[in-house]
Parts: structure tokens; C-alpha cells; sequence
């Protein structure tokens, strides 16, 4: 397929439990303009061979296999080998749902730069919000950009699965995904991306993707004394994006981001005090951080704010 119309990314990293199902549930899309983007990241299972298998029964399946250096450099290295007018990020343990491709396609229009969507997650943990937009709605990417860090329809805005991207802007404005970051670096991507698009952003209240959470998630990774340090490029990620929002001219996306910033300082700290052999040291740079990032004013603001939320708590206890 020499000019794809969707480019699909995967980057997999010892997913061979789930990988099968993942591909199977692509390639029975009635949508078929696609070329299917494996990135085995130096996986040590079986999922490296699984990979090649497709690729042998499926002429539009590429294998890159690869040292591993985590999933944004894998992620970038599927975007420098795409040729589709889209790109599409999927994980390697989740599914697309049953036409979820053809929802996305039926509305990649020329003046349209983004599509959102909603989706399942698995286990369902907030079955009971109350869908409020109902059909097809149109965003500012400047608009979109505050649903990144308040929601849509009780859904998180900041996953890559639920998003289809054109190439041509990843391409040209050379968006790539930070490397050094583990945490947060898909709503980073999202963030920078907007930044440069003109065209329309829209959201579709139709399920295309299923979301599954699992035990080896990248929260629980973090539940040890061996890598809770790990989560800090989350708030590198915070940091990144208040300077995003300042070039955006954005009081109230600044103002998102800095409550961002100060709670995942917040959850830094409650991992230090957990598992740190140094926590009093640690948490004082977490602090330096923070203040640097959103201001002494602001951060001695919220701190008040979480500790009235706190009181109210466990007064209501």
C-alpha cells in the first residue's frame, strides 16, 4: 500500500498476552485504506515473533524491531516510518471497537485537524456519568486544550487512543514525543500538537476504543522503592506544558496547569514518603520544583486549599 490513507502506531513492549486480540481487532475493521505500524521495543516474550507472524499473513503490516528505549521513542519512530494523511495511536494490551476506525475516517475532512472520541474502559469504573453532548461537537483547539485538564462528558481527555491526528502537521511542525518523559507524555504530545493546529478540532460521543486497565499498568510500575522516582517526569510533564500555555497567552489553561503541577508534586511526595530512604531531601526538591514552576503565591495558595479539602474530609467522616 504505497499511499495508506491511515497510518496505525504500535508500540509493544511484552504485550504477547494481549497483542493477538489487539491486531485481530484491527484488522476485521470494514475501514481497510491502513498500513499497521508495529514497534517492538526490545520486548523479551514472545511479542517480537507474534509481530513478524502478522506481518507474514498481512501485506500492509511493518515490523520495526528495535532496542528498547521506552514507549515515546517507539512511538517516534512509527511516526518517522508512517506514510498515511493520519496517524493513529493505538496500545499494544487495549482493542478498537467494531467500526472504530470508519467513525474516525467518516469525519477526516480537510478543515478538520483532530478528532476525539469517547470509549469503554474496562473494568467500567464510572458507568454511571451523565453524558451530556450527544453528538457531534466542534472545538477551538484553544477549547480543547482546556478539556485536556477538565474533561469531557466525565471522560479524560489526555489518552492518545482516543484522538486521530494529521500526519502532515506531526511532519512538518516535527511533533514529537519527549523521550524523557514516562508519565503525562501523551497529553504533552496532544498539547503541542494543538498548538499548531488551525484547522477544526471534534469530538464524537461514540465509543471507538476499548481500554483495558490491567495490574502491570504504569501507576502500579511505580509501587516500589525501585522506581518510584520514575513518576517525577510527570511533573516534568506539567512543566513543559505551563510553558506550552504561555506561549498560548492562556490565563485559564496556565491556571489548569498549575493546579496539574501542584498536585502531581503532591503525589511525588506521598511516593517519596512511601518509599524514599531520603524522603525529608526529596520532598524538598519536589517543593523547589513546584514553586519554580507555578509561583510562591500559587503554591502556598493551593497547599491551603488541600489542606481545607482535607479537614472537610475527615470532618464528614
Amino acid at each position: 500500500m504505497a499511499h495508506p490513507k491511515l497510518s496505525v502506531v504500535i508500540p509493544i513492549y511484552n504485550a504477547q498476552a494481549y497483542l493477538g486480540k489487539c491486531l485481530d481487532s484491527i484488522l476485521t475493521q470494514s475501514f481497510k485504506n491502513y498500513e499497521i505500524i508495529l514497534v517492538d521495543d526490545g520486548s523479551t516474550d514472545k511479542s517480537g515473533m507474534i509481530c513478524d507472524q502478522y506481518a507474514e499473513k498481512h501485506g500492509h503490516i511493518i515490523v520495526i524491531h528495535k532496542a528498547n528505549a521506552g514507549v515515546s521513542a517507539a512511538r517516534n519512530t512509527g511516526i518517522e516510518q508512517s506514510r498515511g494523511e493520519w496517524i493513529y495511536f493505538c496500545d499494544a494490551d487495549d482493542e478498537l471497537n467494531t467500526e472504530g476506525l470508519g467513525k474516525f475516517m467518516n469525519h477526516a475532512l480537510a478543515d478538520i485537524d483532530l478528532i476525539a472520541s469517547t470509549f469503554e474502559k474496562e473494568p467500567d469504573e464510572n458507568d454511571t456519568v451523565k453524558k451530556e453532548i450527544t453528538s457531534v461537537t466542534e472545538f477551538t483547539p484553544r477549547d480543547y486544550a482546556h478539556a485536556l485538564f477538565s474533561g469531557i462528558n466525565g471522560d479524560y481527555q489526555g489518552y492518545l487512543w482516543s484522538k486521530l491526528f494529521r500526519a502532515s502537521i506531526i511532519r512538518e511542525k516535527r511533533i514529537y514525543f519527549d523521550t524523557t518523559i514516562t508519565h503525562n507524555e501523551d497529553r504533552l504530545f496532544i498539547l503541542n500538537y494543538l498548538l499548531e493546529v488551525k484547522g477544526k478540532v471534534i469530538y464524537l460521543p461514540e465509543n471507538t476504543y476499548r481500554y483495558f486497565v490491567r495490574d502491570s499498568g504504569a501507576m502500579k510500575s511505580l509501587q516500589s522503592s525501585e522506581s518510584y522516582w520514575k513518576f517525577r517526569s510527570d511533573l516534568k510533564s506539567f512543566i513543559e506544558m505551563g510553558k506550552i500555555a504561555l506561549l498560548w497567552h492562556d490565563s485559564f489553561l496556565t491556571k489548569l496547569i498549575k493546579y496539574g503541577t501542584f498536585d502531581s508534586g503532591s503525589k511525588n511526595k506521598a511516593l517519596i514518603k512511601k518509599y524514599s530512604n531520603n524522603p525529608e531531601e526529596e520532598k524538598k526538591e519536589i517543593d523547589r520544583i513546584v514553586i519554580e514552576s507555578i509561583g510562591r503565591r500559587a503554591y502556598y495558595k493551593l497547599t491551603l486549599r488541600s489542606i481545607i479539602k482535607r479537614i472537610i474530609k475527615n470532618f464528614k467522616k
